[in-house]
């Protein structure tokens, strides 16, 4: 897998559930920093650490505490995530855990290590770990296999109080999918309206789809994941159409050639051809 470098700033402008936003750099990427619309105490941290993955980790600063998501997933970006952090003069309380549960030395502190019954499973042997496993020997030591100890387990589907702001947990098709009813913003891995996805087969593209379905039902308006920059909410109907487009495209077509020939004809801007290469694969598996 390649290296993946922006060389332009994240684009801030047309925010909804953000009232203002400005950036601040960190190692090689940048850390976005949004104040949400009627919650004055309250900013949105993400940071892009354009890692060989481009992954991402969220940050929500209240007045007190803050509440993390998701880990780095290199180990250089560590200390990187932690100073950043300290420098607010807030303590992380907790530390939400989805698809990426690097334990980083523990660079959260004494934070709590929090996550759904069915997200800890995955995480400790199911399909995180075999994930984790496999990026390990992709990437070698730079990249984080020890996973989160001592995990609190958070109801799902209900509201409740975590470092001082309301959230629901809700086991989705991949990892956990966190919505932050009164901040109007939610959490997904991935969701990327300008990128192909990775939809191994029919049955993971139609959960996805129900992912994106309870999204946009929970009326949120910005959306954090940890494999591109913050979106609005119209990402997500953008991204039901692709979804909807890929599952009639493999159907019509007959080898995986002609169905990325087709999705790349209906999408030529999209970006991350890697992602569409692992869609074929699943849908049109080798024989």
């Amino acid at each position: 897998m390649k290296t993946y470098l922006r060389t332009l700033p994240l684009l801030l402008a047309g925010l909804f559930a953000c009232a203002g936003s400005q950036a601040a750099p960190l190692g090689a990427g940048n850390v976005s920093i949004e104040a949400v619309k009627g919650a004055d105490d309250v900013k949105i941290h993400a940071w892009e650490t354009e890692d060989p993955m481009r992954s991402a980790v969220i940050a929500i600063e209240g007045q007190n505490a803050i509440l993390a998501i998701e880990s780095p997933a290199f180990r250089d970006d560590f200390p990187l995530w932690r100073d950043y952090l300290t420098k607010t003069g807030k303590p992380v309380e907790a530390l939400l855990l989805s698809s990426h549960p690097g334990d980083g030395s523990g660079w959260y502190g004494k934070a709590k290590p929090m996550a759904t019954a069915a997200a800890e499973k995955s995480i400790q042997s199911g399909p995180v770990a075999a994930m984790v496993k496999s990026l390990r020997q992709g990437f070698g030591e730079t990249f984080d296999d020890v996973a989160v100890k001592n995990i609190e387990t958070l109801e799902k589907d209900v509201p409740q109080e975590v470092a001082g702001f309301t959230v629901i947990a809700h086991d989705a098709s991949d990892g956990t999918l966190f919505v932050f009813p009164k901040l109007k913003v939610a959490y997904i891995h991935m969701l990327s309206a300008d990128y192909h996805s990775i939809l191994p087969g029919k049955a993971a593209a139609q959960g996805y789809i129900a992912d994106l379905e309870y999204l946009k039902k929970s009326g949120v308006e910005r959306i954090y994941t940890s494999h591109h920059e913050p979106e609005s909410a119209d990402a997500i109907d953008t991204k039901l159409a692709y979804v909807r487009f890929v599952i009639q495209a493999a159907e019509k077509a007959q080898t995986a050639d002609e169905f990325k020939a087709a999705v790349k004809a209906e999408y030529p801007s999209y970006k991350r051809d890697q992602y569409l290469d692992m869609t074929a694969a699943g849908f049109f598996p080798a024989k």
